[in-house]
């Protein structure tokens, strides 16, 4: 729930939001009811990256279930003052961590075409 201030920076941005799938403008006390909801959930992993001890961005894995089991979605988000500073690079190296360790194989990430930020990969294989 501390992550809700910052989060909300990033879901309001519109330099981010262009590329989110999610509401634009998002109320604080939205953002931390969509967290409080998702961690009850316990469905996803979720990492946040710290730059000198300031979040900077964070990453969620959601592993699929039955037949899904070896699939994994993800959603990424970095604050603007951190672009450029390899934070979406390291938060990527996380989520592959965790899908393996989840014993997925692949991993998405759904971007709309104009968001150039990151990877043109909308997959990612996880297994050696």
């Amino acid at each position: 729930m501390d992550d809700a201030r910052w989060l909300t920076e990033i879901a309001n941005d519109p330099e981010a939001a262009k590329h989110a799938l999610s509401i634009y403008p998002r109320t604080e006390h939205e953002v931390t009811e969509f967290l409080k909801k998702e961690l009850e959930k316990g469905e996803g992993k979720h990492v946040v990256a710290e730059v000198n001890r300031e979040p900077a961005g964070e990453v969620s894995v959601y592993h699929g279930t039955g037949r899904d089991r070896h699939v994994a979605w993800l959603g990424i988000n970095v604050r603007r003052k951190h672009w450029g500073m390899g934070v979406g690079t390291g938060l990527m190296d996380e989520a592959i961590r965790i899908a393996k360790e989840l014993g997925c194989r692949k991993l998405f990430l759904g971007v709309f075409e104009v968001n150039e930020r990151p990877t043109p990969l909308s997959e990612v294989w996880v297994q050696n």
